[in-house]
């Protein structure tokens, strides 16, 4: 619900792991699609066991690099990370990416959870963020994480 999504969105997971997100969030768009990112092939590989279990079709994989996302300019409503951006080795490389392949309007999802050796702050986020052409819009926090929402501006950076 906090992604914002409507059943015509093109989403984008950066670093989808094995996919715990990815059947809900298809089943939420189910006129769009959403693209799983990640740099490991066996974890993709799992993507698709789990997509396939569930029958899901809206979905495509693709393996790459966080830091230079392959994707056209402002061709994503909605993109999102779950404990990856610190993982990154150049974390503003990754935003000023995902801001050129973002909708002006579009909204950055990241979470942060608690316990990762590798969390980054909000004012961290926040900066990076701020300074790739983006407006804090919301967080959200639970006992096991914080939601970073962001929205992209208008102007390119």
């Amino acid at each position: 619900d906090k992604l914002h999504l409507n059943k015509n969105s093109r989403v984008l997971e950066i670093g989808s792991g094995p996919g715990y997100f990815s059947v809900e969030i298809s089943k939420r768009i189910p006129n769009g699609f959403l693209i799983l990112f990640d740099i490991q092939l066996e974890m993709l590989k799992r993507c698709r066991r789990k997509l396939d279990k569930h029958n899901i079709k809206n979905t495509f994989l693709v393996r790459g690099n966080a830091e230079c996302l392959p994707f056209p300019k402002n061709d994503f409503d909605v993109v999102y990370m779950v404990t990856v951006l610190g993982e990154v080795l150049n974390p503003m490389e990754c935003i000023q990416s995902v801001q050129k392949i973002i909708k002006p309007g579009g909204i950055l999802s990241i979470t942060e959870m608690k316990g990762d050796p590798d969390i980054l702050s909000f004012d961290e986020v926040n900066k990076m963020a701020s300074e790739c052409g983006f407006k804090f819009l919301e967080k959200f926090t639970t006992n096991k994480g914080i939601t970073f929402t962001f929205i992209r501006r208008d102007v390119s950076v």
